[in-house]
């Protein structure tokens, strides 16, 4: 006849296995627990800015051609409501030169390319009575450049950028 099983061989084999169910929790539990250190470790610490954003990124308004300062000239002598808020639009620009709405690069006309040669960026900045403002950022070694390019009613801003 075959062998007789004792109660304790039995028990033994159920302890086994769950003992080895116990020690693959505890792997899994390892596991986890390994990766929740790894990851704090493979960050890297960033230096803290001294300065805001806003500090950083004033600007300097100048004009794209000496017309368009005469123009500007004469809307001061008018003293037209469109001067004052023009005004107010280079004071915006002067704080934070990206306040305005980036046009995409190929939307920029062929015009502004053709008069102030190749613009990397090209910028509207949105002002009251649906007049727009256009504008370019350059970056100087030493500042950054809001250069204007002319101002214009909504009905030739349409024709401009082929709206």
């Amino acid at each position: 006849m075959g062998k007789v099983t004792k109660k304790n061989d039995v028990s033994n084999i159920f302890r086994h296995y769950r003992l080895l169910a116990l020690l693959g929790k505890n792997r899994r539990r390892q596991r986890r627990k390994n990766r929740m250190d790894m990851g704090p470790r493979r960050r890297k610490k960033i230096p803290q800015q001294t300065g805001t954003f806003m500090e950083e990124t004033k600007s300097k308004i100048i004009f794209g051609d000496i017309k368009l300062k005469k123009e500007f000239d004469k809307l001061k002598n008018l003293n037209s409501d469109l001067y004052k808020q023009i005004e107010k639009a280079f004071n915006n620009l002067e704080e934070n030169p990206f306040c305005g709405i980036q046009i995409p690069k190929k939307l920029i006309p062929k015009e502004y390319v053709n008069k102030f040669g190749p613009l990397s960026n090209l910028w509207k900045y949105n002002l009251p009575d649906a007049w727009r403002l256009i504008y370019t950022i350059k970056n100087n070694k030493i500042d950054i450049l809001s250069v204007i390019l002319e101002w214009l009613d909504h009905k030739e801003y349409e024709r401009r950028f082929n709206y």
